[in-house]
């Protein structure tokens, strides 16, 4: 026996990671591949696992119930909106405990009915008040008898196999037969017995509550289970947002590629032959809606009317078919020979642009100012202006250049690549084919889900870190404070990563809330909304950012000078946020790039045909964009939960007013032209849909194989199409006429249940309990980040050049790194893709400052991803800027040859 002694096993970090959206679960796939330890804590609670916290942050699917009282009216009535999905308490009981419950109020299992119960109806309450419902049906099962006919077999024995003759009939039961019932006709009394307790404590709340006989059938019991549930057509999956994901995408898609999908009769996710990346499925096209004017045959006066545009989003396979799209777009959009050679001029001189010409002037310049947008026409200065609002609730002059210019840059790379996915979604709602199947495997992996919140930071006391002076996370979990003790695991060393968005960062007042109204608020709804500048609780309010800097700062022992004291990325948040000047959007937070972008999701009772790629309505007074969903799902609805088509709405501008529609006329007072932030949740819903409505006439049920290329209008083009001579002209497709053929009205809609409401005065509605009626949006807890000029630099995160882009953040207070879209990203833009690589910089961060084994996260940049044939240009143009030179294109005037060559307007039918 060799006396050689081995080494022990190095000592792996120990990761804790706060926060469940996609930044928190691509630090968590990152590290836990790598071998460490890692616990995630999300504060979310998942609508079906009890015992774990739901993950996919803001773009979570978000359940919810169709009502079974919809109304039923005139298409101008409401739409019905969907109640949040709240999830349904269980109770199972023993034979002996349903008797003690029965028996006595003090049973000790009356404390988890009464517990459990009444967390449901506050939670209830909440989204009923949201959704402006004044009565709801809540629903109580339980067993009841269930006799038992002796010539039948149990269940689970075989059926006996006695042959009968065949003119022999079996002789009726009398009609006071006693067969025996099971269980217990006694056992069923007791059991009776508590569930109209139950709905006595129901009804103490709740306007009523019913008990329902044999909704629920247990077979064989030996227990009883009672369920609480809302009364409704089905449960169906909130998706406000279409999930827009651009070939571009390098980050995100390299996580997906790398997270399995167990398939029925799969034991084991090294046996799972799917990826996430499986569940991507192409769009192939994008539509533009454009308003454009006509001269009325009748009456001879100007009128507007909705032209659908098509733009294939796959590579041209000819010149041919390359100059009639561009002649498409000429002619269906209005744009003049101008406009077209100035963008194209401008589009040139960013792609050759080298990256220290982007760095040094198109950080501090606008989008707007670098195209020179007050040249172009007036259609096309429109669409330049607002067409961002859209996808992005910015406009091209309140953001950079560089960010503009290399979305746009990539989104054409994409247009000539070939790739597979141009544009993709997924094939199913985004929890189902994307974020559920993410965290079953991190689970398998290892990763330990833990239902909490960060909510502070405090000194370290005698647990055991690897460095002295490193701040502990104050955790609360259930509204208890989690133990120190969690970290005390020997000389392993931890790191911390706050993964959270920047509202929780900066010093919000919507943080400021009581534990009751912050469980309410976790849905969307809260009975009433005070900005309060001091904290409700001594764990509730302040920004994550300035607790850290405060905990820091009261650290004791540790030299004022110490690595361990600096926390360079916080300090820089709290630089960025004091420099920052409240903007004028209405309704904003009071932080200036904050925008809002949110939606709305129509159900419909039938299959519909229209919106089944990604329309954008570039002239949509709140900037809209949608998508049918269900087209691409692999289980498509087939209306067993009450709904067969689902087009979902992003809504890019809360601000800009809009003919609203009349939701009902006692709920109408306001009139006239109203923002998103003056409306109900019902008007919101009517007036989106009208804008939606109005391009349906224009739209088409078309083939895929005959959207490529504008149609050639003339006699001979038209002739020879009909004839099917050239197989690349598509025939003129035919709109749809709404009218004729019926009006298409929404059964129910889904609002973002993270836009809060004002409320109304307590009232009561029929004897029942006083309720506040929703009056106008309050605020959006989900708002969305831009890039405006000279922010980017002053962002927290350090992102290095080539050869060092590897190395990650910063280290923070010896232990912790930041992680979130409002760090320092290449991808720059406020996407899924900046979150994932936001989470690989930590990660990065912490593997060079552990020294621990493990290769690094790959990152890229999409500048070194531009076409390689203009480098040589790019290269020219750095020494052109080093030298202090414009770019080419001003020094030979390229710029001013659409004004001298060119024509002010084409001659368009």
């Amino acid at each position: 026996m060799s006396d050689k002694v081995n080494p022990p096993p190095a000592q792996l970090p120990v990761v804790w990671v706060f926060g469940g959206g996609i930044t928190g679960l691509s630090v968590a796939h990152e590290c836990i591949e790598r071998g460490y330890d890692v616990y995630l804590v999300e504060p979310a609670e998942d609508s079906w696992e009890n015992h774990l916290p739901a993950v996919g942050g803001v773009a979570r699917t978000q359940w919810a119930y169709i009502p079974s009282d919809k109304p039923v009216g005139s298409p101008e009535a409401p739409i019905t909106r969907a109640l949040p999905f709240v999830r349904h308490p269980t109770f199972e009981f023993s034979g002996d405990e349903i008797a003690a419950l029965a028996t006595s109020a003090e049973a000790p299992g009356w404390a988890e009915i009464n517990d459990s119960l009444t967390r449901f109806m506050n939670r209830l309450i909440a989204a009923t008040r949201g959704a402006g419902y004044q009565s709801l049906t809540v629903a109580i099962s339980a067993p009841m008898p269930r006799r038992v006919d002796p010539s039948q077999p149990r269940p689970g024995e075989a059926k006996a196999r006695t042959k009968k003759p065949k003119s022999a009939a079996a002789p009726p039961a009398p009609a006071d037969a006693e067969w025996p019932i099971e269980p217990s006709a006694k056992s069923i009394e007791q059991a009776e017995a508590v569930r109209d307790a139950m709905v006595k404590v129901l009804k103490d709340k709740l306007d009523f509550a019913t008990a329902e006989d044999d909704v629920l059938r247990v077979e064989g019991m030996s227990g009883f289970r009672f369920e609480v549930r809302v009364k409704g057509r089905g449960i169906v999956p909130g998706e406000h947002g279409f999930r827009y994901f651009p070939g571009f995408y390098r980050h995100l898609f390299d996580t997906m590629r790398r997270t399995p999908v167990l398939q029925r009769g799969d034991d084991r996710f090294g046996a799972a032959l799917r990826t996430v990346f499986d569940n991507l499925v192409s769009t192939e096209a994008t539509w533009l809606v454009v308003t454009k004017e006509r001269l009325n045959a009748e009456t001879k006066q100007p009128e507007s009317y909705e032209r659908l545009v098509n733009f294939p989003r796959r590579p041209p396979d000819s010149v041919h078919q390359t100059l009639g799209l561009i002649e498409s777009f000429v002619r269906e959009l209005g744009y003049s020979a101008q406009d077209v050679s100035r963008l194209t001029t401008k589009l040139f001189q960013y792609m050759t642009s080298s990256p220290e010409r982007r760095a040094g002037e198109f950080e501090d310049l606008t989008w707007w100012d670098f195209i020179e947008g007050e040249r172009f026409s007036d259609v096309c200065r429109r669409h330049m202006e607002l067409g961002p609002e859209v996808l992005g609730a910015m406009t091209a002059s309140e953001s950079e250049a560089r960010t503009q210019g290399n979305c746009v840059t990539q989104l054409l790379i994409d247009q000539l690549s070939g790739r597979r996915l141009t544009d993709a979604t997924l094939n199913g709602p985004t929890s189902v084919a994307w974020f559920d199947p993410w965290r079953d495997y991190l689970v398998y992996r290892g990763v330990k889900f833990i239902r909490g919140e960060l909510v502070g930071f405090t000194p370290p006391g005698d647990t055991p870190l690897h460095a002295p002076g490193v701040l502990l996370p104050r955790v609360l979990i259930d509204g208890e404070p989690m133990a120190e003790d969690n970290f005390a695991t020997g000389l392993r060393p931890h790191y911390f990563v706050p993964a959270l968005p920047l509202a929780a960062m900066f010093d919000a007042p919507d943080f400021n809330l009581t534990f009751e109204e912050r469980d309410w608020h976790a849905h969307g709804y809260i009975d009433e909304i005070k900005d309060r500048f001091e904290p409700a609780h001594a764990d509730v309010g302040y920004g994550l950012a300035r607790k850290f800097r405060a905990a820091l700062d009261r650290v004791e022992g540790v030299d004022a000078g110490s690595e361990v004291r600096k926390a360079g990325d916080v300090d820089a948040l709290l630089a960025w946020q004091a420099s920052i000047k409240p903007d004028d959007t209405p309704r904003d937070v009071g932080l200036g790039p904050l925008r809002h972008l949110t939606g709305v999701q129509y159900l419909f009772d039938t299959n519909i045909q229209f919106g089944q790629e990604h329309t954008l309505y570039m002239d949509a007074a709140w900037r809209l964009s949608s998508i049918s969903q269900a087209h691409f799902w692999r289980r498509r609805p087939t209306g067993i939960h009450g709904y067969r088509g689902i087009v979902s709405v992003d809504i890019g501008a809360l601000h800009r007013p809009a003919d609203a529609v009349a939701a009902d006329e006692a709920d109408w007072a306001k009139g006239g032209r109203l923002t998103a932030w003056q409306c109900t949740p019902n008007q919101i819903a009517n007036t989106v849909w009208d804008q939606v409505r109005r391009s349906i006439a224009t739209d088409t049920q078309r083939h895929r194989n005959a959207a490529a290329l504008p149609v050639d209008r003339s006699p001979l083009g038209a002739d020879m199409a009909r004839q099917g001579a050239y197989p690349d002209v598509p025939r003129p497709s035919v709109g749809v006429d709404v009218e004729a053929n019926g009006a298409l009205i929404p059964s129910c809609y889904h609002l973002d249940e993270n836009v809060v409401f004002h409320r109304t005065e307590p009232t009561s509605v029929g004897g029942g309990p006083a309720r506040r009626a929703p009056t106008s949006v309050a605020k959006n807890l989900t708002p969305y980040l831009i890039n405006r000029p000279g922010e980017w630099k002053r962002r927290p995160g350090r992102v290095l050049g080539l050869e060092s882009r590897h190395d990650g953040y910063e280290i923070q207070n010896g232990a912790w790194v930041f992680a979130g879209t409002y760090m320092k990203t290449f991808t720059r833009l406020t996407t899924m893709e900046a979150a994932n690589e936001s989470a690989r910089h930590a990660v990065n961060a912490i593997l060079r400052d552990a020294s621990a084994p493990g290769d690094r996260c790959k990152i890229w940049d999409p500048e070194d991803w531009e076409h390689p044939e203009f480098a040589p240009l790019r290269e020219i143009d750095r020494r052109l800027y080093v030298d202090g030179y414009p770019h080419m294109v001003e020094i030979l005037g390229l710029d001013s040859i659409p004004e001298a060559l060119l024509p002010r307007q084409l001659d368009v039918e």
